[in-house]
């Protein structure tokens, strides 16, 4: 696993000229605990990884997408790219208006949140085939909240799968500890 959190911590931790015990002590852990988030043997949380990403200046949004850049296999890490959606380079520059995201959060079944999909041009049509299969739906049942989360956190890094939703939505439930 590439370790590019634990080069993070390192690089705070050498920044502020703290040992691994000393800067263990700002976060409530030990500097073995640090030693191993360096290493890449270990994450820490996602709770305890987003306080020292803030004080390193990482935006909660690149924190997260890191942190879950680290659970995946090499094979797909390239995939998660960090770059705000509208900063990355495509070649050509897209000239269609910016439409404001639609609100999902009032859906309350999934007929709800297929009608509303449907209108949306730019729900992702994977995330509706996931919303579409009984077996996925019978063991997640995403509700409004969640598909904007979906939509907002991984839409944007492009086109992916029901699988890769499933894992999306189990990712998401793992870092809020909803359900």
């Amino acid at each position: 696993m590439r370790k590019f959190v634990g080069n993070i911590v390192a690089k705070s931790r050498r920044t502020k000229k703290l040992t691994q015990d000393e800067f263990g002590k700002l976060y409530s852990v030990s500097g073995p605990a640090i030693f191993k988030f360096e290493k890449g043997y270990v994450r820490p949380s996602l709770e305890l990884w987003l306080r020292m990403a803030a004080d390193s200046n990482i935006s909660e949004r690149s924190a997260v997408l890191l942190w879950l850049k680290a659970t995946l296999p090499p094979k797909y890490q390239d995939i998660v790219e960090l770059q705000a959606p509208s900063t990355r380079s495509s070649g050509a520059k897209s000239k269609a208006p910016v439409r404001k995201a639609a609100n999902y959060t009032k859906c309350k079944s999934r007929d709800d949140l297929l009608k509303k999909a449907d209108t949306d041009v730019n729900f992702p049509v994977a995330l509706k085939e996931f919303i579409q299969d009984d077996e996925l739906w019978a063991l997640y049942s995403p509700d409004g909240a969640e598909i904007n989360r979906l939509l907002a956190t991984f839409a944007p890094l492009g086109a992916a799968s029901k699988e890769l939703y499933r894992e999306a939505i189990a990712a998401l439930r793992m870092f809020t500890g909803e359900r």
